[in-house]
């Protein structure tokens, strides 16, 4: 879909404070076109078409040629928002500068986290099991998990196998958690994940109305004799870096800004 509207394509500089100041919301009809397809875009996930942080505000700035987009309604727009939304050029600015919507990124001030955190359904890797069930939503997966705080050599006995099933109600809120070793690399490592697959499948045939898809889940933390689960938010943040980020555990999956579903391992 190509719809006319400004935008800064190719420009990593961030907008200027008076861009900000002078910027509108949609008047022309090809900015409400322009409108309409960047919020269908954003609110097109299903794990967060309901969520008040994934509607954005869309203003425009004709003079710049640059189209903003917050995530959430904004009555005054702030400092602290960074991030333009992706958007890329197929037609020359001078001649009405057409724009082909590409990704668009949710601006989020620095320094917070979202209430929810988006999670992208990846098959085939580190987050293939999860979804929405009839219940809401759910994390599965087959993971090690280490005691809390250890370190050391013999790491074999300590690294425990495990078939987890996290499950949330629909806005995301944590409601309980299944969590069951099966083994030890020491005592052999794909005996011990072969067992947890076969749990974990149990677990996830007996969800009614299960689909696998994207999610979005608050934070949240379980402990389990001596081990940490759960979506953490980390505030052991470097004195020159002021970026903040949530770890699922023990999956090892980061999350951070702009806070769209991608991770890092």
């Amino acid at each position: 879909m190509i719809n006319p509207a400004y935008t800064r394509a190719g420009d990593e500089t961030q907008p200027l404070a008076d861009e900000w100041s002078a910027s509108t919301l949609a008047g022309s009809p090809e900015e409400h076109g322009a409108e309409k397809a960047i919020r269908d875009r954003m609110t097109s996930m299903p794990a967060t078409k309901d969520m008040d942080f994934m509607k954005p505000t869309i203003t425009f700035n004709q003079r710049a040629q640059t189209v903003m987009v917050t995530g959430g309604p904004v009555p005054q727009l702030p400092e602290d928002y960074q991030t333009v939304s992706e958007v890329s050029i197929s037609a020359d600015r001078r001649r009405g500068c057409h724009c082909l919507l590409s990704e668009v990124t949710p601006m989020v001030p620095a320094m917070s986290v979202p209430d929810v955190i988006p999670i992208r359904h990846e098959p085939d890797y580190r987050t293939s099991t999860i979804g929405r069930w009839q219940g809401g939503q759910f994390f599965a997966s087959v993971t090690a998990a280490f005691p809390e705080g250890w370190s050391g050599d013999d790491w074999q006995p300590q690294k425990r196998w495990c078939a987890v099933l996290h499950r949330f109600d629909g806005a995301g809120r944590h409601l309980d958690s299944r969590i069951q070793f099966t083994g030890t690399t020491a005592d052999g490592e794909q005996k011990a994940i072969d067992a947890a697959r076969l749990l974990l499948d149990e677990w996830l045939d007996a969800l009614p109305e299960r689909q696998y898809q994207d999610i979005a889940i608050a934070p949240f933390a379980v402990r389990l004799e001596g081990s940490l689960f759960g979506l953490v938010v980390e505030d052991d943040v470097d004195e020159e870096d002021d970026e903040v980020w949530a770890e699922f555990y023990p999956d090892g999956l980061g999350f951070n800004a702009p806070w769209n579903g991608c991770y890092d391992t």
